[in-house]
């Protein structure tokens, strides 16, 4: 598998019990230092996303004036309205089996 193919598959890996709790998110993992300087702007971290804190994070996510938070971090409005939709999902905080299947499928060496 390339790199690129195996870039676009990444998006749809789920790792429940990953070092990184954005591993077990729709986060891309390019994504990861935006989405952990945001997080961070709000008064949270990475390790909060697995904790008892989702549910306000979830809250002020829904706050984010998202022009004024995108020249703040310096990555774009496409980039910041992804990240803050994967962090909204309920995939956020879940395995999911059918991304394992998935991307078996769809990223198998046959197929690609």
């Amino acid at each position: 598998m390339g790199p690129k193919a195996y870039e676009q598959c990444a998006g749809f890996l789920r790792i429940a019990d990953g070092e990184n709790p954005l591993d077990n998110t729709p986060v891309h993992p390019e994504s990861y230092g935006a989405a952990e300087a945001l997080l961070q702007q709000l008064g949270y971290d990475k390790a909060d996303l697995t904790g008892e804190k989702l549910v306000a994070i979830r809250e002020k996510l829904q706050k984010v004036a998202v022009q004024e938070m995108a020249d703040k971090l310096q990555i774009g409005e496409p980039t910041l309205r992804d990240i803050i939709a994967a962090l909204q999902s309920r995939a956020a905080t879940r395995g999911k089996n059918w991304s394992r299947r998935f991307c078996a499928a769809m990223c198998s060496p046959w197929r690609i």
